[in-house]
């Protein structure tokens, strides 16, 4: 199996935020964010805070 580690796009969003949400809606306790709050933020919300660079955040994804 061949896993590619690179950091999030634009494109990835909304499978990203999917994936984000269902873990906060099946495992709240492993999360500081609220699922109900995070689930009305628009998919713009995501885009803008994973992947705009910052100096010490990274996100990547694992395919």
């Amino acid at each position: 199996m061949e896993v590619t580690i690179r950091a999030l796009t634009p494109a990835d969003i909304p499978a990203y935020r999917d994936i984000r949400l269902e873990s906060l809606r099946l495992h709240p306790d492993c999360f500081g964010a609220n699922y109900e709050e995070q689930r009305q933020q628009p998919t713009m919300h995501f885009d803008a805070q994973h992947c705009q660079p910052k100096p010490a955040t990274h996100y990547v994804g694992g395919v």
